[in-house]
C-alpha cells in the first residue's frame, strides 16, 4: 500500500533546538557511525547549529517496511496522527488509525507519524546504539513518520534535538530561522508534538540546554553536572541535593506510556534468576524501559529503573551501571549467590525491565 513512501526516523532528545540529518544508503545498517567523531559533533554542533551527515552508515537496511509502520498506527496502544493538507488548512487525526482510512489516501499531501516505535520493533530501538553518546536520561524515544508527495506537517519549531534518519524515498527539509517568544504562530489546535502544550508556558530561558556536553563512559549516568543545572532550574527545588536526585531520577525514568504492562505472564522466582545466572543465559534490556542510576557515596548508586529507585551498594551497584551501558548482556556467574543482586534482578524480571533468554 505504501511501499514507494519516504519513510523517516526520528531519535528525539530532551531540550532544544539541534537538528543532525543522517542520510542513509539501502544496504544493512552497522552499530557504529562511520567516520565519525563524536567530540567534534558535541563541542561543534550539539545545541549550536545543524549537521547533515551523508552515508554514515557503511551499509544500511531499512528496519520498518512503511506497509509494517501503517499497521502498527492501527493498534490500539500505539501513538499515532495522521496530518493532511486540504483546502482549509492541516488536519490532523488521531490514532488509532483505520486500514481503510490509511488504504483510500491520495498520492500527496499526507504524513503519518507513529511515536515510541522503538518501543515495539527491536531493530528500530537498535538505531539508538549509535547515539549512545548522549546520555540516556536525555533520550525520549524513535517516532517514524511516513509521508507522500508534498507530505509534511508544515512549518513549525518544538524544543527537542532530534536526530533525523532518511529511510526509504527522497524528501526536502528546509531550516528556517532560530525561533522566539515574538516568532510569529498559526493559531492550531494540536498540530505540534505532544510536549509542546507542557512546554509553551516555560520560559525560554528556563528550558534546560547542556551546549558544553562532553562524552561520557557509561551513557546510564546521570552526571553531577546535569544533576546541578536541573537542580539550579527548578523553582520549588527540595533543599536536600540528594533528595533531588532521587525524586528526578524516578520522574525521568517514568516510562513515556505507563499503561503499557510489560510483566510476564508468570511472576519470575528468584531460584529461576539464579538458574539462569548459572547457565550464562543472556539477559536481554526491554527497549520501552528507562534505567539511569546516580552516583550515591564512594561505591553506591541509586539506580533508577521505569519510576522505581533502588539503593545499590557495594554489592550490587556494579551491576546496576552494566544494566544501564549495555542492552544484552550475559551476567558474571558469580552473582548468582549474591541475595541482593537476585533480588534485584528478581524485581526487574517481573517489572518486565529485563529479561533473561528462555524465560516464558
Amino acid at each position: 500500500m505504501f511501499r514507494n513512501r519516504p519513510i523517516m526516523f526520528s531519535l528525539a532528545t530532551y531540550a532544544a533546538t539541534t537538528l543532525a540529518f543522517c542520510r542513509a544508503n539501502a544496504q544493512r545498517v552497522g552499530m557504529e557511525l562511520e567516520n565519525f567523531d563524536t567530540d567534534a559533533f558535541l563541542r561543534d554542533y550539539w545545541q549550536k547549529k545543524p549537521l547533515l551527515i551523508r552515508n554514515p552508515w557503511r551499509n544500511w537496511q531499512n528496519p520498518l517496511e512503511p506497509d509494517e509502520l501503517a499497521g502498527l498506527a492501527c493498534e490500539e496502544e500505539v501513538e499515532s496522527r495522521l496530518i493532511c493538507q486540504t483546502a482549509k488548512g492541516w488536519e490532523m487525526e488521531q490514532g488509532p488509525q483505520h486500514e481503510d482510512r490509511l488504504g483510500g489516501l491520495g498520492a500527496s499531501h499526507w504524513t503519518l507519524l507513529v511515536q515510541a516505535v522503538d518501543h515495539h520493533v527491536p531493530m528500530v530501538a537498535d538505531l539508538i546504539a549509535p547515539f549512545r553518546f548522549i546520555p540516556n536520561w536525555r533520550i525520549d524515544d524513535v517516532m517514524v513518520s511516513l509521508a507522500a508527495d508534498q507530505g509534511g506537517v508544515g512549518p513549525h519549531f518544538d524544543q527537542y534535538d532530534v536526530f533525523l534518519i532518511q529511510g526509504h524515498g527522497r524528501r526536502r527539509w528546509q531550516i528556517g530561522p532560530h525561533c522566539d517568544a515574538d516568532s510569529p504562530l498559526v493559531p492550531h489546535e494540536e498540530l505540534g508534538h505532544f510536549v509542546d502544550d507542557m512546554l509553551e508556558q516555560i520560559p525560554d530561558d528556563d528550558l534546560y540546554r547542556d551546549p558544553d556536553l562532553a562524552g561520557q563512559a557509561n551513557p546510564g549516568e546521570i552526571m553531577p553536572d546535569a544533576l546541578a543545572r536541573l537542580h539550579r532550574m527548578t523553582l520549588d527545588s527540595l533543599a536536600d541535593p540528594r533528595a533531588f536526585a532521587r525524586w528526578f531520577g524516578m520522574f525521568n525514568s517514568t516510562p513515556k506510556y505507563a499503561e503499557m504492562d510489560w510483566q510476564p505472564e508468570t511472576p519470575v522466582a528468584a531460584d529461576e534468576v539464579r538458574q539462569f545466572i548459572a547457565g550464562q543465559a543472556p539477559l536481554s534490556r526491554n527497549p520501552a524501559s528507562r534505567l539511569a542510576f546516580v552516583g550515591d557515596g564512594a561505591n553506591a548508586v541509586m539506580f533508577f529503573a521505569d519510576g522505581a529507585c533502588f539503593d545499590c551498594g557495594a554489592e550490587t551497584a556494579d551491576l546496576a551501571r552494566q544494566l544501564c551501558a549495555q542492552d544484552a548482556l550475559v551476567l558474571d556467574t558469580a552473582l548468582a549467590s549474591m541475595d541482593t543482586a537476585i533480588d534485584l534482578l528478581t524485581q526487574l524480571c517481573n517489572m518486565g525491565c529485563i529479561a533473561f533468554e528462555g524465560e516464558d
